[in-house]
């Protein structure tokens, strides 16, 4: 709790992991409610998006490790940006989109949101005091799941008052943004890699 670069961390990643179970509780609804697509189409595009995760992990642990000589909260940052992105294009979205904006979003939910697990985890291993790495995982964990649980109502909340799903991605990008900054801000690298 002392340790300021792992509470942003984990923050950070609370806030993530919630935003990754609104995708996952609410893409489909959002594709099939405001922009009038098939139940067919939406799952296709939100396959599309898992699909582009299980590449982008590995890619953004190479990414980390190689091109950023281990500074993961770059690329935490670059995630964090991709997904500010994403939500604020699905908030503009509206019936008739063309179909390649919709598989673009798609992707780069997969490469942003549904992908910086890998990365994540590392940082906060790597941000925890030695012998601590147990305990510092299970914490991060909890807060995780936290997030998980109050996140997706919330956006139903804003998506349910609004009667559209705009207001929720924008809201959703805005707490984005401010978290991504403030672990620019505030968070660590590991001194202990």
């Amino acid at each position: 709790l002392w340790n300021r670069g792992l509470m942003m961390t984990i923050i950070w990643g609370t806030m993530f992991a919630g935003f990754q179970l609104i995708v996952l509780s609410y893409l489909m609804l959002f594709l099939i409610e405001e922009l009038e697509l098939s139940a067919i189409m939406a799952g296709s595009l939100l396959a599309i998006a898992q699909v582009s995760s299980i590449i982008a992990r590995v890619s953004w642990g190479a990414i980390s490790d190689f091109i950023f000589r281990g500074r993961r909260i770059v690329v935490l940052a670059l995630i964090g940006l991709l997904t500010i992105l994403w939500m604020l294009g699905a908030s503009l979205m509206s019936v008739g989109v063309p179909s390649i904006t919709v598989y673009l979003i798609a992707i780069v939910i997969g490469i942003s949101n549904l992908s910086y697990h890998g990365v994540l985890l590392t940082l906060i291993g790597e941000q925890a005091e030695p012998g601590q790495v147990g305990v510092t995982l299970g914490v991060a964990m909890l807060a995780f799941h936290i997030g998980m649980i109050a996140m997706p109502p919330l956006f139903g909340y804003l998506v349910d008052i609004s009667s559209s799903y705009s207001l929720g991605w924008r809201a959703t990008a805005v707490v984005a943004l401010v978290c991504t900054l403030a672990l620019l801000a505030f968070g660590r690298e590991s001194q202990h890699r």
